[in-house]
């Protein structure tokens, strides 16, 4: 990540939780009710002068402590663990196969 990524980032108000071996970047936006896991591009600042947010994947959470640790453990693949309500990464609009059970409930 470069300086001119770290500053994008902190000008967008993403918290940064870590970067993949890929160059991509796990981070944290709040949103109005709830907290938004992205894998973001590792080229955040030029995708932001391009009229793109950045984000290639994005799960919401309800609270921000499921959020931060699905965060420190997910490896941007697949979905990430924990509570997950709603999966809108670009082209996608899935709710949480599990949301709703006892399943969801126990994680």
């Amino acid at each position: 990540m470069t300086p001119e990524d770290e500053k994008a980032f902190a000008e967008d108000h993403v918290a940064v939780i870590k970067e993949l071996p890929s160059g991509d970047v796990i981070g944290l936006f709040e949103q109005l009710h709830s907290w938004s896991l992205n894998v973001y591009t590792g080229d955040y600042a030029a995708a932001v002068r391009n009229y793109w947010d950045g984000r290639k994947r994005r799960f919401c959470y309800g609270t921000l402590s499921d959020a931060l640790a699905a965060g420190f453990a997910w490896n941007g693949e697949g979905d990430p663990p924990g509570r997950w309500i709603k999966d809108k990464s670009p082209g996608q609009d899935r709710l949480n196969p599990a949301f709703g059970t006892a399943e969801f409930d126990e994680v």
